[in-house]
C-alpha cells in the first residue's frame, strides 16, 4: 500500500480553513526546506536534519544523485517546501476531527501545516525521519500530482533520502482535492509535480505524522 483515500474522514471545516488562511496571509513561515535543490551543491540544512553524515563517500553519492535529479528536471524549478506556525487552538480543533481511536493512541500524530510554492516539482525522495506513514488533508484544491516511484534496480538511498533517478521509474499517482484526506506511505519513493504555468500556486496541506507507529496500527485505528 503506497496510498489510499480515506473517504470517511472529514477533517477540514470552514473554521479550520479560515484559521489556516489567516496564518498563511498574515504570518511568516517558520522554515523553508527545499529551495536548495535548484542547484547541485549540498547545504548545511542536511546536517541540521541529520540527512548527511561527515562521511565524504556519502557526500559524493548524495551530490551525484542530486546532480542527476537537477538534470532530469532541467527545465523546471524545485518548489519551496515551507512549514508554518500551528497555533494551539487550531491544532486542538484539527485533532478533535480525528477518529477516537487515533486520538487515544499511546503515540498520537503530531500535526503540521505545510505549503509548497514557487516551483514546479518536489524531487523524488524518501522521508528521512522515522515516520512510515502520514495522513495528508488538502486545504483547497491542489493541482499537483503526487507520484510514487518503483525501484528498477536495487541501490543505496543517499542520506536516507535521495534515490538514484536512473534506477527508479514512475509507478502510480494521485491528486489531492479540497477536504480529502489521504494515507501515504512516505517511506516509498514519492515526488510532487505540477503542470506548466502554475509555478506561483500554493499547495496547502495539513499533515498528521507518527514517529514510531506502524502503518498497520494506523489503518486498524481508521477502520
Amino acid at each position: 500500500m503506497k496510498y489510499c483515500l480515506l473517504t470517511d474522514l472529514d477533517i477540514l471545516t470552514p473554521s479550520i480553513s479560515e484559521q489556516i488562511n489567516a496564518i498563511l496571509t498574515t504570518e511568516s513561515h517558520l522554515l523553508t526546506l527545499t529551495a536548495e535543490y535548484n542547484d547541485t551543491s549540498t547545504s548545511d540544512i542536511n546536517h541540521r536534519y541529520r540527512f548527511l553524515t561527515d562521511d565524504p563517500e556519502e557526500h559524493a553519492l548524495y551530490a551525484s544523485y542530486k546532480a542527476k535529479i537537477v538534470a532530469y528536471y532541467k527545465d523546471h524549478v524545485a518548489m519551496d517546501f515551507r512549514i508554518h506556525q500551528m497555533h494551539k487552538d487550531l491544532e486542538d480543533e484539527i485533532f478533535s476531527r480525528l477518529p477516537e481511536k487515533i486520538r487515544n493512541m499511546p503515540m498520537p500524530p503530531y500535526i503540521r501545516l505545510q505549503t509548497m510554492t514557487d516551483g514546479d516539482y518536489l524531487f523524488p525522495h524518501v522521508d528521512s525521519a522515522p515516520m512510515p506513514t502520514t495522513l495528508i488533508t488538502s486545504v483547497g484544491d491542489n493541482i499537483e500530482t503526487t507520484w510514487f516511484w518503483k525501484v528498477t534496480e536495487p541501490h543505496q538511498i543517499a542520506a536516507f533520502t535521495m534515490p538514484d533517478i536512473d534506477k527508479i521509474e514512475r509507478d502510480v499517482s494521485c491528486k489531492l482535492n479540497e477536504g480529502e484526506t489521504w494515507l501515504f506511505d512516505v517511506h516509498a519513493i514519492h515526488s510532487v509535480e505540477r503542470p506548466p504555468g502554475y509555478r506561483s500556486n500554493r499547495r496547502t496541506t495539513i499533515n498528521f505524522r507518527w514517529t514510531t507507529t506502524p502503518a498497520s496500527e494506523i489503518i486498524a485505528a481508521l477502520s
